[in-house]
């Protein structure tokens, strides 16, 4: 992860000193300090961008959801913990825990017009996707999919299921 932190910071540092006037960093899905495993290095890559200014959070992209269907052309997905093409989540919990979901799309979109605009910009800034629950986006999944999705709750880091391992993998 040191490795991931460093190249990022020179990603920055280089665009800094090209005279870059607008930098968005690649942070997507979850915020720092969000105690992922395969993000911590982000929480290096934020503490930098703090330095200069910079904060963004745009939440989960909902195109992960649509795995192992592409959603977008240039956008690879994997399985995520809520897998509705084989109707099965993983939740944590009761699932009331608070989740924001935002499309490729619209982040697409809102770095276009940023990098367009003409005014300064603020100090803190970014863009929020839909807010929902967890449970609340198990129960779109169930609606549009017609059936029940298998809940399991995770305790102590463990599951029996095989497919967990796959999100430790990235």
């Amino acid at each position: 992860m040191a490795v991931a932190a460093e190249v990022h910071k020179k990603l920055i540092d280089a665009a800094v000193e090209a005279g870059v006037r607008r930098f968005a960093p690649s942070e997507w899905a979850s915020k720092s300090g969000s105690e992922i495993t395969h993000y911590k290095y982000k929480d290096t890559v934020r503490e930098y961008l703090e330095e200069i200014n910079s904060n963004k959070k745009p939440g989960i992209f909902t195109d992960y959801f649509g795995h192992p269907h592409s959603t977008t052309k240039h956008f690879p997905t994997f399985y995520a913990w809520a897998d509705f093409q084989n109707r099965r989540a993983i939740v944590a919990g009761d699932g009331d825990a608070p989740i924001t979901l935002t499309t490729v799309r619209d982040m697409s979109r809102l770095v276009a017009q940023a990098l367009e605009y003409p005014g300064e910009w603020p100090t803190v800034g970014g863009m929020q996707g839909t807010q929902t629950t967890v449970s609340g986006l198990i129960a779109l999944g169930e609606k549009l999919r017609g059936t029940k999705d298998i809940y399991l709750n995770i305790r102590n880091g463990w599951s029996p299921f095989f497919w967990i391992s796959l999100l430790t993998q990235y």
